[in-house]
């Protein structure tokens, strides 16, 4: 009895050797993965002009769009008063120069567009007297000429329009919301023809049996595969317990539903938006708005969702402020390259600092942010909209001290791209020294920088800088036994920084020999022990 006790204790003794040099090593590759979560985060782009239209009148931009002659239209209010606000429409040459500038009677715009006959259709709100949203369309020329307006009623002074854009058939797509009693509301999405007609509408409505959900459609996409993506919120109607969640719809080109999904949460209070929806490179969704924690239900930070086609989440970017804000993100605009733009504004509620800001976050398709620029901080700048320019700037809109401001940045130095996967021997001795190479391109044909992470919580030294699409080759050795993943990144001569390359999983394992020997001898010695090799 006493020789099976000594040997299953004599067993675990090297069992547990073995695990403890394993376990060693998974510690030392997730020490080494932490470290290599590096910040993409670079030199935004530098201001290549802005432009302010001074006025005499209290006005802001809302919305921009750039044009076919490679101009820009803003869609923005003009204040005359409190109580009464106009539709302000600037057109600018490529420079931003003012070619032109309308107004279209009372309102308040949502988004403007060119339209395919190189004219442009705005959204637009008006309030009266508090009681009642009258949504109106305005089709104008090229020349800012109005060509036709409608005005869309439901069946309640309330009902709404958020957002419009022109479809593929050249009719138009609108999205809002429609009331359903005193407090209950659907979302609501219309298609017209290319005049405005009505040809059907939908109505999406979350409620169930005993629990009444309020609904308001906030963004909606046409897909490129035909069909809408359409983004929510459907806030919970309870006198202890209501919450606000995101609810993305998915329908076919009749506006039948295809697939929905809901994300926030449902402690009491929980308040989540979604602000605007785009249809990604890959075919699925990105998503920004807003959210709160439970910790501080009233107030909210920058959120983004990144989803697959399925509505499935695939990640998110958050933006946590560490003092008491109320910040959310407007729009989500995808980048020639496959990342995102996104802007925001947020103000802090922590007197007596108690002041609003603009914020600029461009992040990558893997929504790892790349750079930001604050505007407000210093300043009295706040911006609203923003577009990536087919030059791979971006055109932003906005105001300053009541007057309009148009702001371009230059054109985006883009890292180079993701490196191939290293080259190399994927085994070998302790001690001994193995070579490695890998290469990529630069978007600009700037020369690059090399970064290899060997896998131990070591790094080369960035070598270069190399020609675009030039091999690098280096060494490296590793003292210890173990599986090591080799990655490398790339940054240009602008410090632009790349993604990690996918890995090489190298072994290295202790020479047989002596790893053999060590445990033979251990287990001969409990065999010898208790004479069972006699």
């Amino acid at each position: 009895m006493k020789k099976k006790i000594f040997i299953f204790f004599g067993a675990i003794i090297v069992t547990s050797l073995m695990i403890s040099s394993v376990s060693a090593i998974n510690i030392n590759q997730i020490n080494n993965d932490k470290k290599i979560i590096e910040s993409l985060i670079g030199p935004p782009p530098n201001i290549e002009w802005e432009k302010t239209y001074t006025s005499t009148h209290n006005d802001y931009g809302l919305s921009t769009d750039q044009t076919s002659d490679n101009g820009y239209i803003i869609a923005g209010v003009r204040s005359e008063n409190t109580e009464y606000n106009e539709i302000l429409v600037i057109k600018t040459d490529q420079n931003g120069n003012k070619q032109w500038e309308k107004t279209f009677g009372e309102g308040i715009p949502n988004n403007i567009q060119q339209t395919s006959d190189n004219g442009y259709i705005i959204s637009s709100i008006k309030y009266i007297e508090a009681q009642e949203i009258q949504s109106k369309l305005i089709k104008i020329s090229s020349n800012g000429n109005q060509v036709w307006s409608k005005t869309y009623l439901g069946d309640s002074e309330f009902d709404c329009i958020k957002e419009v854009w022109q479809t593929s058939d050249e009719g138009y797509i609108l999205i809002g919301a429609k009331m359903n009693g005193l407090i209950d509301s659907d979302i609501w999405l219309i298609k017209t023809n290319s005049q405005g007609n009505i040809q059907w509408e939908k109505t999406y409505d979350n409620s169930e049996l005993l629990t009444t959900y309020s609904d308001s459609g906030l963004s909606v996409w046409e897909l490129n595969s035909g069909g809408y993506i359409i983004a929510g919120i459907t806030t919970k109607i309870a006198l202890i317990d209501s919450y606000t969640n995101v609810w993305l719809i998915k329908t076919d080109a009749n506006g039948n539903k295809l697939k929905e999904n809901t994300f926030g949460e449902t402690f009491s209070m929980a308040m989540w938006s979604a602000n605007s929806v785009r249809e990604t490179q890959e075919g699925g969704f990105i998503v920004t708005g807003a959210r709160n924690r439970q910790s501080s239900k009233y107030n909210t930070y920058f959120w983004a969702l990144k989803t697959d086609s399925n509505l499935n989440k695939k990640k998110t970017f958050e933006i946590i402020p560490g003092i008491e804000k109320y910040e959310g993100f407007n729009i989500a605009c995808p980048t020639y390259e496959g990342g995102f733009i996104l802007i925001g504004q947020g103000s802090t509620i922590d007197p007596p600092d108690i002041s609003s800001y603009t914020k600029l976050v461009k992040l990558n398709t893997n929504l790892y942010e790349e750079w930001h620029i604050d505007f407000g901080v210093n300043d009295d700048n706040m911006y609203n909209a923003i577009k990536p320019t087919t030059d791979h700037g971006f055109i932003i809109a906005g105001g300053n001290n009541g007057n309009t401001k148009l702001l371009k940045l230059e054109k985006e130095n883009l890292p180079p791209n993701k490196p191939n996967k290293p080259s190399g021997s994927a085994s070998g001795t302790p001690g001994t020294s193995y070579e490695y190479t890998s290469s990529t391109t630069d978007p600009e044909n700037n020369q690059i920088y090399y970064k290899f992470s060997w896998g131990d919580g070591s790094y080369s030294e960035w070598l270069g800088p190399y020609n675009s699409g030039t091999t690098v080759k280096t060494s490296h050795n590793w003292d210890a036994k173990g599986t090591y993943k080799i990655q490398v990144k790339a940054k240009d001569t602008g410090e632009h920084e790349s993604e990690w390359s996918d890995s090489l999983s190298v072994n290295m394992p202790r020479p047989k020999a002596a790893t053999n020997t060590w445990i033979k001898n251990i287990f001969k010695t409990f065999m010898n022990k208790f004479g069972l090799l006699q």
